[in-house]
């Protein structure tokens, strides 16, 4: 959960700093990461415990994390 956790605020934050124009924001749909509405502790607590943690490369620079929970159903 925390992992999942810091790469979904990583993806976040790396479009914020490198948005694909300048009106671009991520969009609502599963392209764009996104995950359901509802919560549980767990995750609520795996978000909270990775507060402002995010991922860098080796020059600091935010990555941009991706979660992929299929693969467009090729099997």
């Amino acid at each position: 959960m925390r992992a999942g956790a810091v790469a979904v605020r990583s993806y976040g934050v790396y479009h914020v700093y490198n948005p694909r124009t300048s009106t671009y924001d991520i969009c609502d749909t599963t392209s764009c990461q996104v995950f359901g509405s509802s919560t549980n502790t767990n995750s609520q607590n795996a978000t909270n415990d990775t507060n402002r943690t995010v991922l860098t490369n080796s020059s600091g620079t935010i990555v941009r994390a991706e979660y992929s929970a299929e693969n467009n159903d090729s099997g």
